[in-house]
C-alpha cells in the first residue's frame, strides 16, 4: 500500500502533527527528508506510510479517532486537576495517576523580574517565523551540561520525556498564575512536587528532542498564553 498523505495546516508544527497523528516526530520527519522541524509550511504535504498508520492504531485515518486521543485518561486527569501545565502530555505513568497527586503550595516570588536560567547566545526568538511556525519562548545555545536554574521559586509541575520533540522537559509552577519552561536538556535533576529556589539546578542542559545541538528551549507563561521571556527577565542571573 502507498503512503498516506497529511497536509500541514496553520500553526502545525512537526511536533504537532506527529502527535496528533500517533507517530514519533522525529520518525516523522525522517520519512520526509526534514532536518529542520521549524521548515514547515501551510498547505505542505506530508507522507505517511501506511505501515505507520498501523502501528499508530490508524489514528490518521479519521480525524474523530485524533479527537479522542486528546481526550485520553491523562489529558482529562490534567484538566480535572486544574494544573497549569502549557503542554499536553500522554503516558503510562500519568494513566495510572501516578503523576498527579496533590502539589505543595506554590511559594512566594522572591522578585518581580525573572532570572535567566541560562547566559548565552539566542538562537531563536520569541514570535512568528517566516516558515508561518510560532515561537513560544526562546532558544539559547549553551555547552553540553550547562547547569540550568530555576527562574524564580515555584513547584515543579511536571518533569519527564513523553513529549519527544522537547525532549526532557521541566515546568515550574510560581505564585501569580505564572509557569516556566525548560526543554531539550540531556538531564533532569528534580521531580514533580519539589519545591524550587530561584536559581536552584534543576537540569543539564543538552540536545534531546528534536534539535541538533546543545540549547535550552525556555517558556513563560502566564495562566495558559507564553509571553516573550525577554520582557520579563532580569539583567542578571541573580
Amino acid at each position: 500500500k502507498g503512503p498516506f498523505a497529511y497536509r500541514v495546516k496553520s500553526g502545525e508544527t512537526l511536533y504537532s502533527i506527529a502527535r496528533k497523528l500517533g507517530l514519533n516526530a522525529k520518525a516523522l520527519g525522517k520519512a520526509n527528508s526534514i532536518s529542520d522541524p521549524g521548515s514547515l509550511k501551510v498547505g505542505q504535504v506530508l507522507m505517511i506510510p501506511r505501515d505507520a498508520a498501523s502501528r499508530a492504531g490508524g489514528a490518521i485515518a479519521t480525524p474523530r479517532v485524533a479527537a479522542a486521543r486528546q481526550r485520553s485518561p491523562a489529558t482529562a486527569a490534567m484538566r480535572a486537576r486544574r494544573q497549569t501545565v502549557p503542554f499536553a502530555t500522554k503516558s503510562r505513568a500519568a494513566k495510572k495517576g501516578a503523576r498527579f497527586g496533590p502539589l505543595p503550595a506554590t511559594p512566594s516570588r522572591s522578585s518581580k523580574r525573572f532570572r535567566w536560567p541560562v547566559r548565552g547566545r539566542i538562537i531563536s526568538r520569541f514570535g512568528p517565523k517566516p516558515t508561518g511556525l510560532h515561537n513560544d519562548g526562546v532558544n539559547v545555545a549553551v555547552p553540553l551540561g550547562t547547569s540550568v536554574k530555576a527562574a524564580e521559586n515555584g513547584v515543579v509541575v511536571y518533569a519527564g520525556n513523553e513529549l519527544k520533540g522537547y525532549g526532557n522537559l521541566v515546568l515550574i509552577r510560581h505564585s501569580g498564575n505564572w509557569v516556566s519552561a525548560y526543554a531539550h536538556n540531556n538531564k533532569i535533576t528534580v521531580k514533580r512536587g519539589d519545591k524550587i529556589k530561584r536559581g536552584q539546578i534543576i537540569a543539564k542542559a543538552g540536545k534531546s528532542g528534536m534539535v541538533d545541538q546543545p540549547q535550552l528551549h525556555f517558556e513563560l507563561r502566564k495562566g495558559s498564553k507564553p509571553v516573550d521571556p525577554l520582557k520579563y527577565m532580569s539583567s542578571s542571573t541573580s
